[in-house]
């Protein structure tokens, strides 16, 4: 049996479980919310087996201080035997550092403390270790080391290790009822500096993302399937309570989809503004089982029906010292609830006997559709009896600095003079387009000739384009990108501008379509063919969305110009799209030992191409995420040619022949990464078009692939000579001599990061 088909049918037999014990100890996942005081959790072993090495529990009390604790338990350790092959427990090598890594993350901002405590032979050593953590509100990684001294622990252990983890029930600084605050555990690994692949039972990876804000009211929500479910019932509510606790006999009004099939939700009609809402997926397993596996219950908040505007200029007609207009917008008296103090040194107020008459103006960054503005009157100590706040106004607004409309006159109420003063008068700015916004004082509370006010805040509709994929100043943006954006809310249509010319995009004169979705297909500006994606390699581009609205005024909003600039090169193939499931590495690049396909993922079985390779790590994950040349994996290539045909090869074929006369690219290039111990052989590259035509291309240094370090070659196209590289159809790496073998020996390489290239890229 095949290298492959036996981790196949372990795979099935032990739920996901690989062939290996130090893989096996990497994949434990658990879910759930801890506290000192543990009001809930929810736990589960993904491996779901009692075979396990390794498993993590909750423990209360069990005499640690009074503390609760994840209980990682080591002592399970067993040998177990089918379809002939042996699976061992876990070995735990004395003087061995272990790392205890653990995902999570608090209600809070918060520096807690970590212990782990070590029970060998039920004999709870003190604290083995104490470490400060600083949690916040986002899931953070830790990564704690436990070093053991004590015997090997195996197959029959001679003795039993247990480690607690704990959050110590005390909080730097110290603030209210410590012993409360949450703190959620997302993950917790052994024997691995960085986190497993996370492979859970239950739903994950929600968009949008927990806790959210800001979130489009026609949201789709979508997540991550557990590696089990055939159906999926979705949860959807405003109230926390009934999310949580409802199920299919109690649906508490909140179950609003039953047994569908997609891992994606269309809610109905639109959220509500500034609602926050729950949701909850529960994974249901295939029958006959039909097991139900409750899932988290995930937040997000929809967007607000008005957003504040940041980025404003305030100028006065006078200011006395220290008191500047400045303090009007930059939010210096107010606290986190929005109430203002009576600190004048926060507020503005005007010189004595300065230029009638007073005004304040405020400069936007760009044109708005402006909706409220909130006024916080002047607020010092003795308002009530001085009168400085501003009462009867005139406003006007402008786009430009030259042409003033009035808005209208209005009454600003007088401030309390007190702490804690919430901002007493709303203005409704009634949709105008404005840069600029002028104050004129025609009175004020007291008739003093001083005027004064604390704080103001313009709130604006998002009729403008925004949140560019995209982003703006991206960079490695692949050619057959497509151009999306947050649509402005009264868009009928958007005029889409684009052009590597700025300039062109800035004055209006790029204009490339309109369309009357948020997206654009750059392949239809395309000069080379609509397969090849519209764009050039390593060039910088400019474009805006004018959001239009011909029944509106004003009927069209400009939007910002943003840029981003293309890729250097072609991806051939850099190895990240491969997985442990149905798209494993050696499904798609052919070694010398073949595998055994799956039919529940339609690959067919292959018997190797008869070389001396083998693609993949032995154990799950099969493409390497250690010894990577960028992002997270790269191909595994062991060689051995010391036994016919005397050389080692992978080959991937392509259903449809590749064009490598793209884009004006001249160089082929492949980062490869060797070692000291390889046997000295040709490294090589080989092609055929699809009429067969092969050429093979060698190394120029026989010893390239005994360093151990990253490479690169390159290799000029030219050299492909008589291969149609419009029509490449398979790809060969190997090591040995192709045409004439000759006995060779083993090695081993990784392979990563084959692309199409300029010359300049490379030279």
């Amino acid at each position: 049996m095949c290298r492959k088909l036996i981790y196949l049918v372990l795979s099935v037999l032990f739920l996901g479980l690989s062939g290996s014990a130090a893989r096996a100890q990497e994949n434990q996942i658990i879910n759930g919310e801890f506290t000192d005081v543990l009001d809930s959790w929810g736990v589960y072993n993904y491996l779901n087996s009692t075979t396990t090495a390794f498993s993590v529990e909750v423990v209360q009390d069990a005499g640690l201080s009074g503390r609760n604790a994840l209980m990682i338990d080591i002592t399970k350790a067993s040998a177990v035997s089918s379809i002939g092959i042996a699976q061992s427990g876990l070995i735990i090598e004395p003087g061995v550092n272990y790392p205890i890594g653990f995902i999570a993350k608090a209600e809070q901002d918060r520096e807690m403390v970590v212990l782990l405590q070590a029970n060998i032979n039920d004999q709870t050593w003190p604290t083995y270790l104490e470490q400060r953590v600083q949690l916040t509100t986002s899931l953070k990684t830790f990564v704690l080391e436990y070093t053991h001294w004590g015997s090997t622990i195996g197959d029959d252990p001679g003795e039993t290790l247990t480690l607690y983890l704990m959050l110590k029930g005390q909080w730097w600084p110290m603030e209210g009822n410590n012993l409360n605050k949450k703190v959620w555990i997302d993950q917790v690994y052994f024997g691995a500096k960085s986190p497993p692949e996370r492979n859970p039972i239950i739903a994950f990876d929600p968009s949008p993302a927990d806790e959210e804000t800001d979130v489009q009211r026609n949201v789709v929500l979508c997540w991550k399937p557990g590696i089990y479910a055939d159906k999926h019932d979705v949860y959807l509510g405003t109230v926390f309570d009934d999310v949580n606790e409802a199920d299919i006999a109690n649906p508490r009004n909140v179950l609003v989809n039953q047994g569908q099939d997609p891992n994606v939700h269309d809610p109905a009609g639109l959220l509500e503004f500034n609602l926050t809402y729950y949701w909850r997926i529960d994974e249901v397993n295939a029958p006959p089982e039909n097991t139900i596996y409750k899932g988290h219950v995930w937040s997000f908040t929809a967007e607000p029906f008005a957003y504040s505007i940041e980025d404003i200029n305030a100028t006065a007609s006078s200011t006395k010292t220290g008191a500047g207009p400045e303090n009007t917008i930059n939010g210096s008296g107010l606290d986190v609830n929005d109430l203002h103090s009576m600190n004048n040194a926060t507020m503005w107020i005007s010189s004595f006997g300065g230029p009638q008459p007073v005004w304040l103006q405020y400069e936007f960054d760009r044109v708005y559709k402006l909706y409220q503005m909130w006024v916080w009157n002047y607020n010092g100590e003795f308002e009530q009896a001085l009168g400085f706040g501003l009462k009867d106004v005139t406003l006007e607004y402008s786009t430009n600095s030259t042409d003033w409309q009035v808005l209208g006159d209005f009454e600003f109420a007088q401030a309390p003079g007190e702490e804690g003063y919430a901002h007493n008068t709303t203005v409704d700015l009634g949709g105008v387009a404005a840069k600029k916004v002028r104050i004129t004082a025609n009175s004020n509370w007291g008739g003093l000739a001083q005027y004064g006010l604390s704080e103001v805040r313009f709130f604006y509709k998002p009729v403008q384009a925004r949140q560019p994929k995209p982003t703006s100043g991206q960079t490695g943006v692949a050619l057959d990108a497509v151009l999306s954006w947050r649509a402005g809310r009264e868009a009928v249509s958007h005029e889409v501008y684009f052009s590597s010319d700025m300039e062109a995009v800035i004055n209006g004169t790029a204009l490339v379509g309109t369309v009357s979705e948020n997206n654009y297909e750059l392949s239809s500006l395309d000069p080379f063919g609509p397969a090849q994606g519209g764009l050039e390699l390593g060039k910088t581009y400019y474009w805006k969305i004018n959001e239009v609205n011909e029944a509106k005024s004003p009927s069209s909003w400009e939007g910002e110009v943003w840029s981003f600039t293309t890729t250097q090169y072609l991806t051939v193939d850099d190895f990240e799209q491969y997985d442990d499931l149905c798209n494993r590495i050696f499904y798609t690049w052919i070694d010398g030992f073949g595998h055994s396909g799956d039919p529940a993922c339609s690959v067919v079985p292959s018997g190797g191409n008869g070389t001396g390779s083998t693609v993949g790590n032995f154990n799950a994950p099969f493409a390497e995420r250690g010894i990577v040349h960028e992002d997270r994996q790269s191909m595994p290539f062991e060689y051995n040619n010391s036994t016919p045909p005397n050389y080692s090869e992978t080959q991937r074929q392509w259903a449809v022949p590749q064009d490598w006369t793209r884009r004006g690219v001249k160089r082929l290039t492949l980062w490869f990464y060797g070692g000291p111990g390889n046997s000295a052989e040709p490294l090589y590259v080989a092609v055929t078009d699809n009429l067969g035509t092969i050429k093979v291309v060698t190394h120029n240094n026989p010893n390239a692939i005994q360093a151990g370090n990253w490479q690169e070659w390159n290799i000029p196209l030219t050299d492909f000579v008589d291969v149609d590289l419009s029509s490449i159809e398979n790809m060969y790496i190997g090591v040995g001599n192709r045409t004439t073998p000759q006995t060779g020996g083993i090695g081993k390489l990784h392979f990563d990061d084959i692309r199409l290239c300029f010359p300049l890229l490379v030279e």
